[in-house]
């Protein structure tokens, strides 16, 4: 039985002739288009999903990007450091002596420390869990801490005159933004102080 075919079957030198007449070159039939659909499908679902990645990881970056000069903002100034721990930590003595030599190397002066342990608390209103899902959350998305110990801090800084409260916990733009205005001076993160400034690029040199 000799094979059927919705269009004629030409000689080689015929079908190259017409290729080379054509502007468009050669255009794929409709089963091969269909073939090298999931091919091109799989690539663009890969393509989303990199490009999904790097948003989330700038997006990550900006969100906890650090105080440019952020050591400047404690060199000879009155800090007060804080912490929120897990209660199943027991070093957050030690972690918070550490914190405040650091603090000490960059050139200030602690003048006060707070600190804040979460532990096991009952369920919330509802089906919200509570107990040890918790002890590693900060008390606020805001804040960080609990509304109560942020206006401990706060009367501490107007009793001091702290310039700078550092944290020992990472702070996100929201919550460093929702601190220096509530407790009234920079409020830094530990990584603040330990984060080396790269040097401006030849680019952005040029833009300057």
């Amino acid at each position: 039985m000799q094979p059927t075919s919705l269009t004629p079957q030409l000689p080689a030198d015929k079908r190259l002739e017409l290729l080379e007449r054509d502007e468009d070159g050669y255009v794929p039939h409709s089963y091969e288009q269909l073939s090298a659909a999931p091919y091109l499908a799989h690539a663009y679902v890969g393509h989303m999903r990199n490009r999904r990645h790097r948003e989330r990881s700038g997006s990550r970056r900006r969100r906890t990007a650090s105080v440019p000069g952020a050591q400047d903002l404690v060199v000879q100034t009155d800090v007060l450091i804080a912490g929120l721990f897990s209660a199943k930590r027991k070093d957050h003595a030690q972690l918070m002596d550490a914190l405040a030599a650091e603090v000490t190397s960059s050139g200030g002066r602690v003048v006060g420390r707070f600190v804040q342990r979460r532990g096991i608390s009952g369920g919330k209103k509802g089906n919200a869990p509570g107990g040890q899902a918790n002890m590693d959350r900060p008390y606020s998305a805001r804040t960080l801490m609990s509304t109560g110990k942020i206006k401990e801090i706060a009367a501490a800084r107007a009793m001091t005159g702290a310039g700078a409260v550092v944290f020992f916990n990472e702070l996100t733009s929201r919550q460093r933004t929702a601190l220096t205005e509530i407790i009234g001076c920079s409020a830094l993160s530990r990584c603040d102080l330990n984060r080396v400034e790269e040097p401006p690029t030849a680019k952005s040199a040029g833009r300057a």
